[in-house]
């Protein structure tokens, strides 16, 4: 019979594993929360077209981490175990709610209505969101578990521009053509676009093994220089600069911040031409090309 109290008897299966992990939650884990404020200035520029300028800002609490508390409590040699707060069991993983994240984003609105045949929306937003870990089921855990904030940097999904435009545009060219048939075959057709482009996601940058000794699989190395990166941008390997890290010493936790680097950039822009028939007065025909990708440029994932 297993116990808390002794959870390998003695006569348990040589096979079973000398320390037995454990799982539980916490038993209070209040609601997770969020306080969002924003603020906006709209301003008419010319005929059909205005500037909104807005802001807005988040703080999340009470998020959910994976909570390993019965690491030991300082790296150091010898063995792993022994070393525990709880020396009868392995690894205890506890679901506990105790981390925030925080979200800062500048948007710029340029919105022209039906103007000389144009119509555009274009947007460009920075932003900037912050978190301890972005998916605790996902291995998103503290390296430390007993300071987390050494985890706060740069969220999985943080990206810090971002433009997108779209417009429609109807081309003004042989509409007024004195040919019938070029006027009917060259004039009526409708452009329309839809371009987006984007910084890259961050991503971590881990040390193989365990430096610290302490049971932990998400050990960062140490901040030597300049971190940098040009993943994407005709680099597929070798794209990320070793010389701004080093392994830690044995038995100690690297200091670089989490998720320093930014993955490959994405550009994209969908491209369409249409042209409308006229068959009878309620009743047309629409011959419509679309492309997509048009500028054929690869979005790599991260490295």
């Amino acid at each position: 019979v297993l116990t808390l109290a002794n959870p390998v008897p003695a006569n348990t299966s040589p096979t079973a594993p000398k320390y037995r992990s454990a799982f539980a939650i916490n038993p209070d884990l209040p609601t997770a929360r969020m306080n969002q404020w924003s603020f906006d200035v709209e301003r008419s520029l010319w005929k059909n077209a205005a500037l909104d300028v807005q802001y807005l800002g988040s703080h999340s609490y009470h998020l959910d981490r994976s909570y390993y508390l019965n690491t030991p409590l300082t790296p150091g040699p010898g063995a792993i175990n022994p070393r525990r707060p709880n020396q009868l069991f392995g690894t205890i993983r506890m679901i506990q709610n105790d981390v925030n994240s925080n979200y800062d984003g500048l948007n710029v609105v340029l919105r022209q209505n039906m103007s000389h045949g144009l119509t555009l929306l274009a947007s460009y937003t920075w932003s900037h969101d912050l978190d301890v870990n972005s998916d605790s089921n996902a291995g998103g855990f503290p390296m430390n578990p007993y300071n987390w904030a050494g985890d706060y940097g740069n969220s999985s999904w943080d990206v810090r521009h971002r433009f997108v435009a779209s417009f429609v545009y109807d081309l003004p060219f042989f509409r007024s053509a004195s040919s019938a048939l070029v006027r009917t075959a060259l004039g009526g057709w409708q452009a329309n676009g839809i371009l987006t482009a984007q910084t890259g996601f961050p991503f971590n940058v881990t040390v193989p093994g365990d430096p610290a000794n302490t049971g932990s699989s998400n050990e960062r190395p140490n901040l030597v220089g300049t971190p940098s990166s040009t993943c994407g941008d005709g680099h597929l390997t070798g794209c990320i600069s070793p010389a701004a890290f080093a392994l830690p010493a044995a038995f100690t936790y690297g200091n670089a911040g989490r998720n320093l680097l930014a993955g490959p950039d994405l550009v994209n822009l969908d491209f369409s031409l249409f042209k409308d028939f006229a068959i009878r007065e309620r009743a047309r025909f629409q011959l419509r090309g679309e492309f997509f990708n048009t500028l054929n440029h690869p979005s790599f994932s991260n490295p």
